[in-house]
């Protein structure tokens, strides 16, 4: 089973089919379907035209699924903290349960977890009406070597300082689903 395919190939080849069909009515002179060839053929075509446009090459089914049935976003219930740690001033968002799931990435030595889709973190950020971030993270304890900075991920350039994400394990009592989730953002002050 293919799980990748090029975006521009699958639209070339729907539109190739629907001009197919619009050939195939205009032989047999099947006029009353002549404009629902037209309109699929002018989707696909509009569709290729926006592929051409797009930066984005290549997509994967839970991509596609994704876009088709999103998932509805669960209201995120959390508490701010401030204070001062080592000089520096830092604000904590502290989630409670169900706390918001994040999308992570096994290391390829199988023994770190990173972020490499951002897309989850960004919602969070976004709900709590803070900047968002543009490239992912590796687990902290993979930089490091320290077994406490396991579950810890940092960016040392986001905009409002620095950020740093911890992650645990959290249950949807609702659904006794269990799911790997963020349970606090510290926003700490640059020096």
């Amino acid at each position: 089973m293919i799980a990748t395919a090029t975006i521009k190939l699958i639209v070339i080849i729907l539109l190739a089919l629907s001009l197919i069909w619009l050939f195939k009515i205009l032989l047999r002179k099947e006029y009353e379907n002549l404009f629902r060839a037209v309109l699929v053929c002018l989707i696909f075509a509009g569709a290729l035209y926006m592929v051409q446009q797009s930066k984005t090459e290549k997509f994967s089914i839970s991509e596609i699924k994704k876009s088709f049935f999103p998932t509805k976003p669960q209201p995120i219930k959390y508490q701010i903290q401030n204070g001062l740690s080592n000089g520096a001033n830092y604000t904590r968002y502290i989630f409670e349960e169900p706390c918001p799931k994040i999308s992570l990435t096994l290391d390829p030595s199988g023994k770190f977890f990173h972020i490499t889709d951002v897309s989850s973190v960004n919602a969070v950020l976004e709900s709590l009406e803070l900047p968002k971030v543009s490239t992912g993270a590796r687990e902290l304890a993979s930089i490091t070597g320290q077994r406490s900075d396991s579950n810890m991920y940092w960016w040392g350039n986001y905009p409002l300082g620095i950020l740093i994400l911890e992650r645990g394990l959290c249950t949807n009592r609702g659904n006794l689903e269990s799911y790997t989730c963020i349970t606090s953002i510290t926003i700490k002050q640059r020096l």
